[in-house]
């Protein structure tokens, strides 16, 4: 007995009832679920939201003391001069100390 052709179903290639099985692919394990409906995906979701501001917290903190501890070496010091200027000048020169009496 011939097989009846099924219906145009608006498709490039008919569709089969019937899947290739010229493969057997074994089934994907189902993934294993983590959360159940008891809420444990909020209590999940606030942990996670609290150690990321803990870690900020903690970030902004260590970067406010790098800032007073920088600023607290620096302080009533002389800025070190811009080293390169000295070098495209040449040597420096240096200052000629007169003794108060006339040349």
């Amino acid at each position: 007995m011939a097989a009846s052709p099924q219906p145009y179903l608006g498709y490039a290639f008919p569709i089969t009832a019937t899947p290739c099985t010229s493969s057997k692919v074994p089934p994907k394990p189902k993934p294993v679920n983590v959360f159940s409906n008891d809420g444990s995906f909020l209590e999940r979701f606030q942990r996670s939201r609290k150690e990321e501001e803990d870690k900020r917290k903690a970030e902004e903190a260590l970067a406010r003391k790098r800032q007073f501890d920088e600023r607290f070496r620096k302080r009533g010091k002389r800025q070190q001069p811009d080293t390169s200027s000295i070098v495209t000048q040449g040597k420096p020169t240096k200052k000629v100390k007169f003794d108060g009496t006339p040349l």
